[in-house]
């Protein structure tokens, strides 16, 4: 994977998601990589990844609060409408059924 040293990436999501973010949904947040910069933009940041160790560098990476969930694309554990914005970074193509993972979000 390519880095971004100067954080255009982060920066471009953050742009595009402020200020009316709301409640944020993060599909597949792996290690983190862009999750402290979407809970800068997030009323309410939950961040899912289907595994526990990824969750874990996740963590390190977030001072802010945020809720880390182990949970599939397909099926998140979420209840119905209360996510404003949802955001998949370089995870949608992991899915098993990625059209089952944009229907479910």
């Amino acid at each position: 994977m390519l880095r971004d040293p100067e954080k255009a990436e982060a920066r471009f999501i953050r742009e595009c998601l402020s200020p009316t973010a709301g409640n944020v949904l993060e599909v597949g947040c792996g290690t983190g990589r862009l999750t402290a910069d979407l809970a800068m933009v997030a009323d309410n940041l939950v961040a899912t990844d289907p595994f526990l160790e990824e969750l874990r560098s996740a963590r390190t990476c977030v001072e802010i609060p945020v809720w880390l969930v182990v949970a599939l694309g397909e099926l998140l554990p979420i209840a119905a409408k209360s996510i404003d914005t949802v955001v998949f970074t370089l995870s949608l193509h992991h899915h098993e059924n990625s059209h089952l993972a944009l229907k479910e979000a």
